[in-house]
């Protein structure tokens, strides 16, 4: 198990972020948590084989809840834009929408961010090769039950969880006028963070304590973490599929010259003749999988390195492997599109994209750019309601046509 670094933004992006350290689960006995600040670069430069959990200010998140009678997910996440569309100021191209779990009476619990505001958040973690697991706004990492109401003070501004998926952020003298907004006949739960501000009249409070610094009232206990705000296009393990996918086919022929070469070493230690014809079988079935295109067999060695030459290139740096391995660092970032297909024709990679956001493709242009040796051609780009596809064109350059 690893250890689990809690990572909190505040509204101002110049201010040090803060931090809490908690120890694997087998060393918690004897590991206190560690808290502090500092700035988000030099945090992140340290958290090499950690579990990150990102709060972010629950101001620039909207939490609300809809009631619709689609069950699947997919479809699900398709139709909440357009429900809660009148609801919003902002067009909702412009919007990320991340689901709860549905609850007893039909609900789901959404939370709405604005894409600009989660691609900034997590620049930083992508250009240093991370990505956290969790990004909660940060009111809904405070601990305590599900069905808790907790109030964290911190000096003026006050963070309010009404339940496991809702609440609100403010100021402290705007606090009196949205209390009458809630249930509040069980009382608050208060936190103070090293403020000794007053409340509003009128509050009855189940419990209170005093801590260091906000992050330490965050532990992001209970349902709160299965609001996790990176799904969709946001979803972490996306970049990594994709990866896998735009070197699959090099990988597979690498495998296959692996496979041959064996065959071959192995066919050079056996002379027992039905021994041959069965390694000899199975390295033709091998060699027609990774080349369905050769009909004629004359000599598998030849014919194999000819057509590895040929992905290659002729052994430059413009061939098959090169033009992909270009796209995917171009490709990676970009958590908003996924690679769905892959054509090497006639020295040019034609990529087919799919995705959640068409201004993607302007960053994608942007970071084909930084190479300078390929040239990239939009041939087709188009949005639809069941989301963006893009095909492309990427050519070494002094070949692009």
């Amino acid at each position: 198990m690893r250890d689990t670094l809690i990572l909190r933004l505040t509204a101002d992006p110049d201010a040090p972020a803060e931090w809490l350290l908690r120890a694997a689960p087998g060393e918690a006995a004897t590991r206190p948590d560690e808290v502090g600040h500092g700035p988000l670069a030099e945090v992140l430069s340290q958290l090499a084989g950690r579990r990150i959990i990102l709060l972010v200010p629950s101001e620039d998140v909207l939490l609300t809840q809809v009631s619709l009678a689609v069950r699947q997910s997919s479809q699900l996440l398709q139709a909440v834009p357009y429900a809660l569309e009148e609801q919003l100021a902002q067009d909702i191209e412009k919007l990320h929408f991340a689901l709860g779990p549905r609850r007893a009476d039909g609900s789901v619990p959404v939370a709405v961010v604005e894409r600009a505001k989660m691609d900034g958040w997590l620049a930083p973690f992508r250009e240093a090769g991370l990505m956290p697991e969790l990004v909660l706004p940060d009111l809904l990492a405070l601990g305590g039950s599900d069905d808790e109401k907790i109030l964290l003070v911190e000096g003026n501004r006050c963070l309010l969880r009404s339940d496991a998926f809702g609440g609100f952020a403010c100021e402290l003298d705007t606090l009196p006028g949205l209390l009458p907004l809630l249930d509040l006949s069980n009382g608050i739960s208060l936190i103070r963070a090293n403020c000794d501000a007053a409340l509003p009249d009128g509050i009855s409070l189940n419990r209170s304590e005093t801590v260091a610094s906000g992050i330490a009232a965050m532990n992001h206990a209970g349902d709160s973490a299965r609001l996790n705000l990176l799904q969709a296009g946001y979803a972490p393990r996306r970049a990594v599929d994709r990866w896998l996918r735009a070197f699959r086919l090099p990988a597979a022929m690498a495998a296959t010259w692996l496979a041959l070469t064996s065959f071959a070493l192995t066919l050079s230690n056996h002379g027992l003749s039905g021994e041959r014809d069965r390694l000899l079988a199975q390295a033709e079935a091998s060699f027609r999988t990774a080349f369905p295109a050769i009909t004629r067999i004359v000599d598998m060695r030849v014919q194999a390195e000819q057509q590895l030459r040929a992905l290659q290139g002729g052994g430059q740096q413009s061939g098959f492997l090169r033009l992909m391995s270009a796209s995917a660092s171009a490709l990676q970032p970009l958590t908003s599109l996924s690679l769905e297909g892959a054509q090497y024709r006639d020295g040019s990679l034609y990529l087919s994209l799919s995705g959640s956001d068409l201004q993607a493709l302007d960053v994608l242009k942007v970071n084909f750019s930084k190479s300078s040796d390929l040239a990239l051609e939009v041939q087709s780009a188009q949005a639809t309601s069941e989301g963006v596809q893009i095909r492309l064109k990427v050519d070494p350059i002094g070949s692009a046509s």
